[in-house]
């Protein structure tokens, strides 16, 4: 059972989402790319930039501390894809958003202020994958809401269709 920080009593969770993790591979590949950047560190002329420096000395801390970054960086995609998810409540509909290491954003609107919702599927990667955007348009004070790259998203389509008709909302 899942529970957040702002749920009411009463209030159940029926769709936990979040990207599909496939969403990572680019950034990851980059990752990668860049782990194999300290292998040209030997090619690079130190010893006319920097005069008298101990060479291999110089090029392990340079290297463990690329690869510091280069760790903090993974790490940085992994955080921001797992804390970036959605909520589908019996009451609500929640984006909560990971903007960095030390901001975090909640946007959330009632079901009864949603009028209109639509997965869209675009793309090679979309359709190979079974992926897809959902819109959501409100009549709340965030006028939109979009979760993209949602597995399955007519599923998230076909749910919010059902709590509109259960609770009498705006969606026809």
């Amino acid at each position: 059972m899942i529970h957040f920080q702002s749920q009411h009593d009463g209030e159940e969770v029926l769709l936990a989402l979040r990207q599909h993790p496939i969403v990572m591979m680019p950034k990851l590949a980059f990752g990668f790319l860049l782990l194999v950047v300290p292998l040209f560190l030997p090619f690079f002329p130190f010893a006319s930039v920097f005069p008298g420096i101990k060479i291999v000395p110089f090029l392990f801390v340079l290297t463990w501390l690329w690869l510091q970054c280069v760790a903090l960086f993974f790490f940085e995609i992994f955080l921001s894809w797992y804390y970036n998810f959605y909520l589908l409540t019996n009451e609500r509909v929640v984006d909560i958003d990971f903007v960095g290491l030390t901001h975090r954003s909640v946007s959330e609107t009632a079901i009864r202020n949603v009028q209109d919702v639509t997965s869209k599927t675009h793309g090679f990667f979309q359709v190979l994958f079974g992926l897809g955007d959902v819109h959501i348009q409100t009549a709340g004070t965030t006028p939109e809401f979009e979760f993209p790259f949602l597995g399955n998203p007519e599923e998230v389509v076909r749910k919010i269709s059902e709590l509109l008709r259960k609770g009498g909302g705006r969606l026809g």
